[in-house]
Parts: structure tokens; sequence; C-alpha cells
């Protein structure tokens, strides 16, 4: 396979498991299943409050089996 038919077909593998991440459907392929992960990541992330100096508590995005979702750490 020549560069530019790699480089073509893994724009296109990123584009559908970006795609799927947001739609919510589970990938297919490992290459699918980690950019599924960063992009479920990344768009829990998105969706977290800022942080600020005064909270007692901050949460942060832990997977859950098929996505991402907060969970409040309390600190002193």
């Amino acid at each position: 396979m020549s560069p530019r038919t790699l480089i073509t077909r893994g724009l296109a593998a990123t584009a559908l498991a970006t795609t799927m991440a947001i739609t919510g459907i589970a990938p297919a392929s490992a290459y699918s299943a980690t950019v599924y992960y960063f992009a479920t990541k990344a768009r829990c992330e998105a969706k977290q409050p800022a942080y600020k100096s005064g909270w007692t508590s901050v949460s942060t995005c832990q997977p859950n089996g098929g996505g991402w979702s907060f969970r409040v750490v309390h600190y002193s």
C-alpha cells in the first residue's frame, strides 16, 4: 500500500471512531477503541466545572465501562 492510501485510511478510521464516540457506539477495532477512549474522555472533561481554589473537592473523569463519568475527589 502506498503512504497516501495508508494516510487516507487512517484519517477515515479516525473520523469514524470520533463519530462513534460522539454518538456513543462502541468501537470494533483496537485502533478505533483508542480513539474512542480519548474522544470520550475529552468530551467528559469539557463538561466538567471549572476548578476554583476555594473548593474542598474536585471532580475528575473516570472510566465507567462504556465511557466516562465524573468522580468527586474530596481533599483537605
